[in-house]
């Protein structure tokens, strides 16, 4: 796979990621069909988000409440 391809599409997750924080009120993380956790958009960053669905636990990842 070619660099561009891969921050093509880094860019286009990122931007998803985004998308999904301005218009949800929570947002439920499912990592190998599991529930890792259940968080509010305003109260998380985007990267304890990305952690999450890179299968981060919540500790790994902050102080995340399910």
């Amino acid at each position: 796979m070619l660099v561009a391809d891969v921050k093509r599409r880094i860019r286009r997750k990122m931007r998803h990621k985004r998308e999904i924080m301005n218009v949800s009120d929570r947002i439920a993380v499912i990592y190998e069909g599991e529930i890792v956790a259940v968080v509010n958009p305003k109260e998380t960053t985007e990267q304890e988000l990305g952690l999450l669905m890179a299968g981060s636990k919540r500790k790994e990842a902050g102080e995340i409440h399910v």
